[in-house]
C-alpha cells in the first residue's frame, strides 16, 4: 500500500525517526549504554535499541520503506521485528506511527505507549504519544507528553510546535503564540509555524505582525496555499484589499480546487464593490464543496443585496439543508421573504430557538428572525416578546458605556462652535462632486439614496467608509478607550489636503458622474468637519418619527459594531437625544448649511419632495427619480427590499401596534 504524506503526518514521522540528539547529551542521558552514535547535521542518530546486527538492519530498511510511502512493506518489516525483539522500542514506536497514519487510534496509543515504557528517555515517541492523544482529545495528558519530549530534548521545534497546536486548541493562545515562537527561534524556516502564529495573531486583532509571517511562510515555500489564504484574510482586514485579492488569486493558480480561496476572494471582491465577480467566486466556492454552508449563506446575501432575492432566498434554504441549525441563515431568510401564514419556516426557527443547549448568539439571530415573521403576521405580542429577547441576548455579549459616546458627541459641539465655522471660512477642497446623506439609521437614509442614485447624473456609493478614515487623522488615540479630537496647527492646509484626499478616494467609483453618494447615516457625526473639508458638499439630513426610527433600530441585527447602543430601549433613547441635540447644535453653528427632509413628508408627496431635493442637489428633473424601486444597483443595509418597491406607508407610525411594550423608549425619549 502506497501513502503520500501530507504535512501533519510528515511531522509525525520525523517523530518517529530515531533520535536526533547530539553525542555528548546521548553519553550524558545513557552513562550505563555504551551505544555507538553517528553524527549528523543538528546532531546524531541513536543506533535501533537492539543487540541484533540483522534487527538493526532491518529497522533501517523498515524505516526507508516507511518514508518513502511503501506502508505495506514497512508494516511487515516491524512486525516480524516484535516477533523476534517484543521490547523493542523502535519497532513498537514506528508500527504505532503507522497505526496512527491508518486513523486506528488506539492501537497507535498502545504501541506508542509501550515505547515509552520501555525506553522512557526516548524524545520522539512521547512526541508521537502526545500526538495521538491530541487526536483522541485528551489534551491535558497530550500536553504533558510533549513537555516531557521537551524535557529530554528542549532544542525539539516540531515538538514546540505541536505544543502550541494543542494549547491552541484548548484556549491558551498566548501560551500556543509562545511555543510558536519557540519553534521559530530553533528553526527560524519552520513554514507551517510561521502560519499558525500568523493566525493567532490575527485572531488577537494583530494583523500587521499576522501578515510578517505569512509572507514567511510563504518565501519559505513558495507553494504554501493555506499561507496565501491567511496572508489574504489579514490584509483583508487591513482593507489592503488588491493585495489581498492577489494573495487569493496566487493560491487559487496552485489549486483550482481550493473552496476557501474562491469564498475569502467573494469577499474581499465585495468589499471592493466588485459584486458581480464576487458572486461568481461564491458560486465557484459552493461549486468545488458542495456542503459549503456559510458560502451558500454569503452568496445568498449579496444575491440580496444585487436585487436577486429569489436566488437568495434559494442560497439561503441550500445553507440550511447543509446546516439545519444555522440561525443566521433563518434570520436572514426571514428578512427576505413576507410572511402570510405559520408556515415551516417559521415552525423550524422556533423548534430550534426553544432547544435545548442553544447558544445565545443562535438564539438571538432566531429571536429577530421569528420577531419579523409574527410582525409580518400581525401577531405584535409574539413578535414583540422575541424582539425584546434578542436585543437583550445581543446586549449581554458586550461591554457599553453611553457616557463615552456621551463624551465624543460634547467634544465635537466644543471643538465646532460658531467660532470655529468663523474662524475655518474659506478652508478647504472646493469641489462640488459629493453628496452626503445622514441621519440615524432607518431613518430614510437608504430611500433618499435610492431616489437620486436613479438620476443618470449620480452614483450611489452607499456606506462609503472614506471618511471615517479621514476623521481618524484628526484624532488624537491614548488607548483602545480613550481617544481626542482636534485640529493641527496647519488647520486651513489640513483641511484641504484631506478634502482632496476625500475626492481622489471616491472618484476611483465613478469617473464620470456628477455627483457621488456617501450614505453613512452616522456622519451626521462629522457635518463640522465635513464643512471645513468639502465647503461645497450637497448635506442631505433625513428625519423621521423618533418613535418609528428607534423602534426600527431596536427590531433589527446590525453586523455593524458601531451600534451598541442599538439593543436597550433606554441606551437607544438616550443615543437618540444625544444625535437630535447634535443636530440642533448643528443648525445655529452652521445655518443653512444642510437640507432637512422628513421620511413621512416624502412617502406622502412623493413628487413635489423629489422636486425639492433634485433641486437642492442642482440636478435636473429626471421622471427616473420616480420609479426609484425599477434602478438596478447594490443596496447592502437592512432596507434593500423596501427600497425595490414603490412608496409604501405601512410603516409609518407602526410603533404604535407596540405602544405598551415600548414605554421605557418613550419615556426616555421625552425625558
Amino acid at each position: 500500500m502506497k501513502n503520500s504524506l501530507n504535512h501533519f503526518e510528515k511531522l509525525f514521522l520525523d517523530n518517529a525517526t530515531p533520535e536526533r540528539i547530539t553525542s555528548k547529551q546521548m553519553a550524558k542521558k545513557n552513562k550505563k549504554n555504551k551505544k555507538r552514535v553517528r553524527s549528523k547535521k543538528k546532531g546524531g542518530f541513536r543506533k535501533a535499541r537492539s543487540t541484533s546486527a540483522s534487527i538493526s538492519k532491518t529497522i533501517q530498511l523498515a524505516l526507508q520503506y516507511h518514508q518513502s510511502g511503501d506502508i505495506a512493506n514497512a508494516e511487515l518489516l516491524y512486525k516480524k521485528i516484535l516477533i523476534q525483539d517484543p521490547d523493542n522500542a523502535d519497532a513498537n514506536h514506528l508500527l504505532g506511527t503507522i497505526a496512527f497514519q491508518a486513523g486506528n487510534n488506539d492501537i497507535a496509543l498502545q504501541l506508542i505507549q509501550k515505547a515509552v515504557t520501555i525506553q522512557p528517555e526516548f524524545a520522539q515517541a512521547h512526541a508521537s504519544l502526545g500526538t495521538v492523544l491530541n487526536r483522541l482529545n485528551r489534551m491535558d495528558e497530550a500536553i504533558e507528553s510533549f513537555k516531557k519530549s521537551l524535557s529530554i530534548l528542549p532544542e525539539y521545534a516540531e515538538v514546540h510546535y505541536n505544543l502550541g497546536n494543542t494549547l491552541d486548541r484548548i484556549g491558551k493562545t498566548n501560551k500556543a503564540i509562545a511555543c510558536y515562537e519557540k519553534a521559530l527561534a530553533i528553526t527560524p524556516d519552520f513554514s507551517q509555524a510561521h502560519n499558525n502564529l500568523g493566525v493567532l495573531l490575527k485572531d488577537k486583532g494583530q494583523f500587521d505582525e499576522a501578515v510578517d509571517h505569512y509572507r514567511k511562510a510563504v518565501e519559505i515555500r513558495p507553494d504554501f496555499i493555506e499561507a496565501y489564504n491567511n496572508l489574504g484574510i489579514a490584509l483583508s482586514k487591513l482593507n489592503k484589499l488588491d493585495e489581498a485579492i492577489a494573495c487569493y488569486e496566487k493560491a487559487l493558480k496552485i489549486n483550482p480546487g481550493y473552496s476557501d480561496a474562491y469564498y475569502n476572494l467573494g469577499i474581499a471582491l465585495e468589499k471592493n464593490n466588485r459584486l458581480h465577480d464576487a458572486i461568481d467566486n461564491f458560486q465557484k466556492a459552493v461549486a468545488v464543496k458542495p456542503d459549503f454552508a456559510q458560502a451558500h449563506h454569503d452568496l445568498g446575501n449579496i444575491l440580496k443585496a444585487t436585487n436577486q432575492v429569489d436566488e437568495a432566498i434559494e442560497s439561503y434554504r441550500n445553507a440550511l439543508s447543509i446546516k439545519p441549525d444555522f440561525a443566521e441563515a433563518y434570520r436572514n431568510l426571514s428578512g427576505s421573504i413576507k410572511h402570510v401564514e405559520h408556515n415551516d419556516d417559521i415552525s423550524a426557527m422556533e423548534a430550534l430557538y426553544f432547544q435545548d443547549g442553544i447558544s445565545n448568539e443562535d438564539k438571538m439571530h432566531l429571536g429577530f428572525g421569528l420577531g419579523k415573521a409574527f410582525e409580518d403576521l400581525k401577531a405584535y405580542d409574539e413578535s414583540f416578546k422575541f424582539i425584546l429577547e434578542a436585543n437583550h441576548l445581543k446586549r449581554q455579549s458586550f461591554i457599553y458605556s453611553l457616557s463615552e459616546d456621551q463624551a465624543v458627541f460634547n467634544e465635537r459641539k466644543k471643538i465646532f462652535a460658531a467660532n470655529f465655522i468663523s474662524h475655518y471660512k474659506g478652508a478647504g477642497c472646493f469641489d462640488e462632486t459629493p453628496v452626503f446623506i445622514v441621519g440615524m439609521p432607518r431613518s430614510g437614509t437608504t430611500l433618499i439614496e435610492q431616489i437620486l442614485a436613479s438620476h443618470p447624473l449620480v452614483f450611489g456609493g452607499g456606506e462609503i467608509k472614506a471618511l471615517l478614515k479621514l476623521v481618524r487623522q484628526f484624532t488624537w488615540i491614548k488607548s483602545d478607550r480613550d481617544s481626542k479630537f482636534f485640529i493641527p496647527e496647519n488647520g486651513v492646509e489640513s483641511f484641504k489636503q484631506a478634502g482632496q484626499a476625500y475626492i481622489s478616494e471616491i472618484r476611483e467609483l465613478s469617473k464620470n458622474k456628477k455627483h457621488i453618494i456617501d450614505k453613512m447615516p452616522h456622519n451626521f457625526m462629522n457635518i463640522g468637519l465635513i464643512k471645513s473639508m468639502l465647503p461645497n458638499a450637497k448635506l442631505i439630513h433625513c428625519l423621521r418619527d423618533p418613535m418609528d426610527t428607534c423602534f426600527s433600530i431596536f427590531k433589527n441585527f446590525f453586523h455593524d459594531k458601531g451600534h451598541k447602543y442599538a439593543y436597550s430601549m433606554e441606551e437607544l433613547g438616550q443615543y437618540y437625544n444625544l444625535y437630535s441635540d447634535l443636530m440642533e447644535h448643528w443648525r445655529s453653528s452652521l445655518p443653512g448649511s444642510f437640507y432637512e427632509i422628513r421620511y413621512e413628508d416624502l412617502v406622502s408627496d412623493q413628487e413635489n419632495q423629489t422636486h425639492k431635493l433634485l433641486e437642492y442637489c442642482g440636478l435636473p428633473w429626471d421622471d427616473s427619480c420616480l420609479t426609484f424601486f425599477k434602478t438596478r444597483r447594490a443596496v447592502r443595509t437592512a432596507s434593500s427590499l423596501q427600497v425595490r418597491q414603490p412608496i409604501y406607508k405601512d410603516s409609518v407610525r407602526l410603533w404604535k401596534q407596540y405602544k405598551t411594550q415600548l414605554e421605557p423608549l418613550w419615556k426616555t425619549l421625552n425625558q
